[in-house]
């Protein structure tokens, strides 16, 4: 029963549907650490809509992704354009670089990476709203 219960977490840990379980919250962008004063950028992967939508910490974006197993490849996005302190701005701007960087996904128990190759570009944690 273990056994089943551990590959059935697997399984669901290796499809598309993980990712839409709900939102994502960057903790870390292209090897820096989301600074804890900046709103944290979010996104939502709608794999059934084949698209992704969210918010670089200033702007709201969105636009469509192909997912298929742990590849995933987001197309050109659209945000608003809204202005932000410099640090706010300078986050999104790197946000918006890994998204389009993103080639695979890797589950872990507590959060999701998105890689390019063998490189991490983003570590986002499920986003609980406080």
């Amino acid at each position: 029963m273990v056994a089943l219960i551990t590959a059935t977490l697997l399984l669901s840990q290796s499809t598309p549907k993980y990712l839409a379980v709900e939102t994502w919250a960057f903790s870390e962008v292209l090897k820096h650490p989301v600074a804890p004063n900046l709103k944290k950028p979010t996104i939502e992967f709608l794999v059934d809509a084949k698209r992704v939508q969210g918010n670089g910490g200033v702007n709201s974006f969105g636009g469509p992704a192909k997912y298929k197993g742990r590849t995933i490849k987001i197309g050109s996005l659209v945000s608003t354009l809204m202005a932000g302190t410099p640090e706010a701005m300078a986050l999104e701007k790197d946000v918006l670089a890994a998204l389009s960087k993103a080639d695979h996904w890797r589950a872990h128990k507590d959060y999701l990476e998105l890689m390019d190759g063998k490189s991490r570009v983003a570590k986002l944690y499920r986003f609980r709203n406080k």
